[in-house]
């Protein structure tokens, strides 16, 4: 699966059309132009994407790594985590994966279908019934008839902390 942070990239210079980008560039389409983040994340979006080399300097701007045309970006595409938070080869161990990647992942496991589609189906959901992605995968792993005893307090922490920010 590729990683949020490789589909932001990808869809960034996709929907630019061009190869190269400034830094300046970069940081106006994720925090002006997409309002995916703020100005501050943005900046440190394209640090951590440097480092984990995904992006390479080149004299005119930046460049991706990796061939941006192998890379997936599912419908409707919006980050659903920061891809700052992301796992790094650097410090995995120091990560929390968040609830709706575990559920993302449990469906995958127990379906045998690609995480993009199943991304893509959570993101319908959300959309067509106007409710988070979390309960989006909640709904579909009920579907599916998995148990989700095991993650009952963080489902129930995650989708009060997500009602009392707005």
């Amino acid at each position: 699966m590729d990683t949020q942070s490789r589909i932001v990239i990808a869809f960034i210079f996709i929907r630019s059309g061009k190869e190269t980008l400034t830094e300046s560039e970069i940081k106006l389409t994720l925090s002006i132009d997409l309002s995916w983040f703020n100005q501050h994340d943005a900046e440190a979006f394209v640090k951590r994407s440097i480092e984990n080399n995904l992006l390479e300097k080149k004299e005119e701007g930046y460049s991706p790594t990796f061939n941006i045309k192998e890379i997936i970006i599912p419908f409707g595409f919006k980050p659903t985590i920061q891809p700052l938070e992301e796992k790094t080869t650097l410090s995995e161990d120091k990560q929390e994966v968040s609830l709706l990647k575990k559920l993302i992942d449990k469906i995958s496991e127990k379906t045998n279908q690609d995480k993009n589609i199943i991304q893509q189906h959570i993101s319908g959901l959300h959309k067509q019934k106007n409710i988070t992605e979390e309960v989006a995968a909640i709904l579909i792993a009920k579907d599916n008839d998995f148990d989700l005893k095991e993650q009952y307090d963080e489902i129930e922490n995650e989708i009060f902390k997500e009602g009392n920010e707005e």
